[in-house]
């Protein structure tokens, strides 16, 4: 009798440690709102570089996941800035005032405190420059509200795609 509830409680023990095992990344993720993934060599998540499959293979769990780049800016010679690459497709997770076609275009997406401090508007042309001295001149497409994420409110959003979501860092 004794060895049969050994077998049950040890064959117990093992199947709630696979479940466990399988379901503890979702478990944890969800339970603490957002988490930011930056490999553990990167001393912060600005020089990080995090393959965007990882993104992929959370979300064929059920985890939310997001891919974007985080870059401290020069914008219209104001410092600093924080600019905001994005994918399209995850605009809606946001929550701002803006649409996939609108980060689509190849513009800028400005939050609209950050738009009152450098006085542009659609249309404007704002040039970004890298901390490493790099510039890239871009149209503003929209001004943006979120009151999900007030941070956006100060930053600029680009398609994760452009050249300036990500250049600043990555390239010398």
């Amino acid at each position: 009798m004794l060895s049969i509830y050994l077998v049950a409680l040890a064959l117990g023990l093992v199947i709630s440690t696979m479940l466990a095992m399988y379901y503890l990344p979702q478990l944890f993720l969800l339970n603490i709102g957002n988490a930011t993934i930056k490999k553990g060599e990167s001393i912060s998540i600005f020089t990080s570089w995090v393959p965007i499959n990882l993104a992929y293979s959370l979300r064929d769990m059920g985890v939310t996941a997001v891919p974007e780049v985080i870059v401290p800016s020069i914008v219209n010679e104001t410092p600093p800035a924080i600019i905001r690459g994005i994918e399209p497709g995850c605009i809606g997770y946001y929550s701002i005032n803006a649409t996939q076609p609108d980060l689509g275009r190849g513009g800028a997406l400005v939050g609209y405190k950050l738009a009152e401090e450098l006085h542009v508007k659609v249309g404007d042309e704002l040039i970004i420059t890298s901390f490493k001295g790099i510039t890239d001149n871009l149209t503003v497409t929209g001004i943006i509200t979120s009151s999900r994420y007030p941070q956006l409110n100060y930053e600029v959003i680009l398609n994760i795609t452009m050249r300036s979501a990500w250049i600043h860092y990555h390239h010398p």
